[in-house]
């Protein structure tokens, strides 16, 4: 269920890094779960962090504690949800790459503890985008790596297909996107979301009113997971983009989804696709695309989708076309009518449920209001 566990800051971000010299660091990474996992130095200590363009460099309490650590200050910020809270900030004095070739003093990080960080490989919070203002990042996922510089060689000037942070970007990468016809929607890139393109609400409606994109499905689904904690429910939709380009890279029928975040989101799935490169000295973004061929999006999907709540199996997703009286939150309590065991709300993320991995066809028991049903569901 990694499309629930999306996390965005929408502000000003302002951090004081103090680059001692030149360098070219490399920093390697894995993926966990659907989040970029990388580890740097902190007190001398090799730490994981996700790596999170779409958020600010955050920390937990019990890592505050550990460096010894005072709140400077605090600050208002936005998640995914749109839901406003109040964090603490702090200083750390020195964070530096495993290779010590990158040296970064003085890091301002809020103070953010969220159930799900340790989840992946044990994360004490996120390394975002302030990080990395007075730096190029090339993302090659290939070879699992994020370049680092700041003496320009990885400047995009000259380059073709180049994209411009928006001037109302605070420091982030987000720019105007063509969606392949004559509309421009801003996107943010956001390494901490799973979709390679995930619609803000209002995109949504703007494209389906110029019908640019047309809804395949509709259905109910349970909130995000935000800095808040869960959102509310909500609609939700399968949205068909006949056509949308990522510089010279483009998509046919892609299927995508909307949210109720600040802005539309490329994410993560993108990097299957080609390098990153993002030039926050000069704000510009640059995509390098493995192939000539046009994309088209093939995945299936459950008819219904599970998450953990409290060690449960519950129902967090449904289609409408899906007739039955399920409700959102009603606990799956057989699978295939063999008993779900209580399950790891970590371990379904990063290892998911292995029933939704190695089947196409599944009957759900599921415990109700109205006392138990039975339910069918396919991946289609």
């Amino acid at each position: 269920m990694k499309g629930y566990i999306v996390l965005l800051c929408s502000m000003v971000f302002n951090i004081s890094i103090g680059l001692a010299q030149v360098f070219n660091a490399s920093l390697p990474y894995h993926v966990t779960g659907g989040k970029m996992v990388v580890s740097f130095m902190v007190d001398g200590n090799a730490v994981p962090f996700i790596f999170d363009t779409g958020g600010q460099t955050s920390i937990s309490s019990a890592l505050k504690t550990s460096l010894g650590l005072k709140a400077i200050t605090s600050r208002v910020i936005t998640d995914v949800n749109n839901s406003k809270v109040n964090l603490e900030l702090v200083q750390i004095p020195t964070i530096a790459t495993p290779d010590g070739k990158a040296v970064f003093s003085k890091v301002d990080a809020m103070v953010i503890d969220n159930e799900v960080f340790a989840c992946f490989d044990g994360a004490v919070g996120l390394m975002g985008s302030d990080m990395f203002k007075n730096c190029s990042i090339e993302i090659d996922d290939k070879s699992k790596t994020i370049h680092i510089t700041n003496e320009g060689k990885l400047s995009l000037n000259g380059r073709k297909q180049v994209y411009e942070f928006t001037p109302t970007s605070r420091g982030m990468p987000v720019f105007s996107m063509n969606t392949g016809s004559y509309t421009d929607i801003e996107v943010l890139f956001d390494s901490g979301a799973s979709s390679a393109l995930l619609l803000k609400s209002d995109d949504f409606r703007k494209l389906l009113g110029g019908n640019e994109v047309s809804i395949v499905k509709t259905g109910k689904a349970i909130g995000s997971i935000g800095v808040n904690g869960f959102g509310p429910p909500g609609n939700r939709y399968k949205i068909n983009m006949p056509e949308f380009k990522i510089g010279t890279q483009k998509f046919l029928n892609y299927k995508t989804g909307s949210a109720n975040s600040p802005v539309s989101l490329l994410g993560l799935h993108l990097l299957d696709y080609g390098k990153v490169t993002i030039d926050y000295i000069n704000k510009l973004f640059y995509f390098e695309p493995y192939q000539t061929e046009s994309i088209t999006d093939n995945d299936k999907n459950w008819d219904i989708d599970l998450f953990v709540r409290d060690q449960k199996l519950i129902v967090a997703a449904i289609w409408d076309d899906i007739k039955t009286d399920i409700k959102l939150g009603d606990q799956v309590t057989h699978i295939n009518g063999k008993a779900v065991a209580d399950l790891s709300l970590c371990e379904s993320m990063t290892k998911g449920i292995p029933e939704l991995k190695n089947n196409t066809v599944l009957e759900l028991t599921v415990k109700t209001a109205e006392g138990i049903k039975k339910v069918t569901i396919r991946k289609t």
